[in-house]
């Protein structure tokens, strides 16, 4: 796993895989970066881990795609709550950026972003007040 860490903040759980419903691995053409409602940021390039998010933390999510990618619809679906705003278009720079906020209930949050026939899963975890409910996350905090 190799993250990259702008700063350090409470964070958020995030594992995209490519193709609809693999397991979360590495992938060599996408990479994104979260930055959290204090400012700080993870950019993670190995979406094997999860990312944890405080209870109504309001975060960014930045997806690189390739640049010949711009210009093409995203379709987004969250299945299970919280608020996302999309569907959108990546930039011309190969970037899509949307907002997230987690529901005030602790638990797995899946989100779907659909480009093309690529389906990446986004997975957050909204972390519980005691740790012992929560599984092993990364945060900017423990990084």
């Amino acid at each position: 796993m190799r993250l990259q860490r702008s700063l350090s903040s409470a964070g958020a759980i995030l594992c995209l895989a490519v193709g609809s419903w693999q397991s979360c691995g590495q992938t060599t053409d996408v990479s994104a970066t979260v930055q959290f409602s204090n400012g700080q940021n993870v950019s993670i390039d190995d979406f094997s881990d999860t990312i944890g998010v405080q209870p109504g933390e309001v975060v960014s999510v930045t997806i690189q795609f390739t640049p010949d990618a711009a210009g093409e619809p995203v379709q987004m679906a969250s299945l299970d709550g919280g608020t996302i705003n999309g569907p959108g278009v990546i930039s011309d720079d190969g970037t899509f950026t949307f907002g997230f906020q987690a529901p005030g209930n602790s638990g797995q949050i899946r989100i779907l972003v659909r480009h093309g026939l690529r389906t990446l899963r986004l997975l957050f975890w909204v972390l519980s007040s005691n740790p012992e409910n929560n599984p092993p996350v990364v945060t900017p905090a423990n990084q």
